[in-house]
């Protein structure tokens, strides 16, 4: 089988092609395809060749075994391009023959095999590096460490030595592929969970993470609380998995009636990802004062990505504000003359979805209406400022947005006079109306018919009785021959 794989790097085995462009997704926007064949039987042999394999595993012929592995999936299978007639640049790699069904192996079960083998003919660093090199395969990234486990004819012995080495050697290196192999030798390590979670928090702050979880649904609160305490100490504040943490520990002291440690971890959940639900969040537990200090802390910070990492993984995120979430922030925490200075200086009435002026018009309605009554037109929009702000599903750990609003307005009402932002907002959804409905864009016009039916009951919930029907009707005869937009204010009136 080694000498077949050497016919196959000399090209005296290769498979056939024939290519097309494909138009599927449009014309300006076309693949090239290729299509195989496999006319000298390379697949059956290859399929031979690894059933030849995984015999030698159980026959105990490690060196033998681990040396034809290696030379299987390192193979790459060129393709005579039968239309040009001359060979393809690039040639298949075992996992591209299988995706094109020219191979038919279960490459979970070869990695399985290979990894046992590598246990089994290797020792020390060697055995490390060469299963750190077969995770690298991109068939196999996502093959647990512990499959090799489950084959062979001998068990495999000093597993907790092997463990604890492979832990030392990825805590030199960083990445999603390091992180979910470190966590699979953690079990195996006799050292308490969070001394080795303190160690990896700088490079691998998820293990916290995943030890807060496991307490959590075990509802074992106060070791929430120790595992939590330690993580917001240990890992970086810039880093966004700290706010995470923060968050669930928040939760355990919540069930502990301990609210000096649930608003603790509010703020530090804010100073490691100063989003604008996280600011929000503070309303609910923390005074006025106390949320000014949080933002005067935020505003002079100059958070920008961390430039020392040459990759970016789920867990090594770092906070970053963008300026569009600065300003959303500043509008929470009451400049609201500033926002709406921004808001005056943009006269866009287009384009709404991401500007600032989109979310600060919405967010200004809920702001001066007085009280709190369910409006279908209200609840619409609140929806998309969800959206806007990222809120996909109900909040795990943080109150609901609903909540937060209330808190909001309580705290942080508008002192200025009502009436002149009632009149600068009455013009720009006016306007908004106009480039939204008498442009035709008929897609869009649930959007002014929401801000128009929610502005006439804010305007009642000031004492201007009829307000709603009032600009109803008015709007109804400026666009009178617009059944789809009129259809859309009764909906919201029902």
């Amino acid at each position: 089988m080694i000498k077949f794989c050497d016919e196959i790097e000399d090209y005296e085995y290769y498979f056939c092609c024939t290519g097309y462009e494909d138009y599927s997704d449009g014309y300006w926007d076309s693949d090239w395809i290729y299509e195989y064949s496999d006319l000298q039987g390379i697949g059956r042999k290859l399929e031979e060749a690894f059933l030849l394999a995984e015999s030698l595993v159980y026959e105990k012929c490690y060196s033998e075994v681990d040396e034809l592995y290696d030379r299987l999936i390192s193979l790459e299978i060129f393709a005579y391009y039968e239309d040009a007639e001359e060979m393809l640049d690039e040639g298949l790699s075992i996992v591209d023959a299988v995706n094109e069904k020219l191979i038919n192996i279960d490459l979970m079960d070869v990695c399985s095999h290979i990894l046992y083998t590598i246990f089994q003919a290797k020792t020390g660093n060697k055995c490390i590096l060469s299963m750190y090199h077969v995770f690298h395969n991109e068939a196999f990234r996502e093959v647990p460490l512990e499959s090799m486990f489950s084959v062979g004819s001998e068990p495999i012995n000093e597993i907790d030595e092997f463990m604890t080495a492979f832990y030392k050697f990825l805590m030199t290196k960083k990445g999603s592929l390091e992180s979910r192999l470190l966590k699979e030798t953690i079990p195996y390590i006799k050292e308490d969970g969070i001394k080795i979670a303190r160690e990896a928090a700088t490079i691998y702050p998820s293990i916290y993470y995943e030890l807060c979880m496991e307490a959590l649904m075990e509802k074992q609160f106060e070791k929430v609380i120790e595992i939590g305490e330690d993580a917001l100490k240990y890992i970086p504040s810039k880093l966004i998995m700290r706010s995470k943490i923060a968050y669930i520990t928040a939760n355990a002291y919540r069930k502990k009636s301990d609210n000096i440690g649930y608003k603790k971890c509010f703020i530090e959940g804010f100073i490691s990802n100063s989003s604008p639900v996280n600011f929000l969040s503070l309303f609910t537990v923390c005074n006025v004062s106390e949320i000014k200090e949080v933002f005067g802390k935020m505003k002079n910070s100059s958070i920008q990505m961390d430039r020392q990492h040459d990759f970016v993984t789920s867990e090594l995120s770092v906070n970053n504000i963008s300026y569009m979430n600065k300003s959303i922030i500043r509008f929470f925490s009451g400049e609201y003359n500033h926002i709406k200075r921004d808001c005056i200086v943009d006269k866009k009435y287009l384009g709404w979805s991401n500007s600032l002026k989109g979310l600060s018009i919405p967010l200004f309605l809920i702001l001066l209406e007085n009280g709190n009554k369910d409006f279908k037109a209200k609840n619409k929009i609140v929806e998309n400022i969800k959206l806007r702000l990222g809120i996909y599903s109900e909040l795990q750990f943080t109150p609901d947005f609903e909540e937060m609003i209330l808190y909001w307005k309580t705290k942080m009402p508008l002192i200025d006079s009502k009436k002149e932002y009632i009149e600068w907002i009455q013009d720009e959804v006016d306007k908004r109306v106009e480039g939204v409905v008498g442009g035709g864009y008929r897609k869009s016009y649930h959007k002014g018919a929401e801000l128009i039916v929610y502005l006439g009951q804010v305007l009642e919930s000031n004492g201007e009785k009829g307000a709603t029907m009032r600009l109803v009707d008015k709007y109804k005869k400026i666009y009178s021959r617009k059944r789809a937009f009129k259809s859309e204010l009764n909906d919201l009136l029902s």
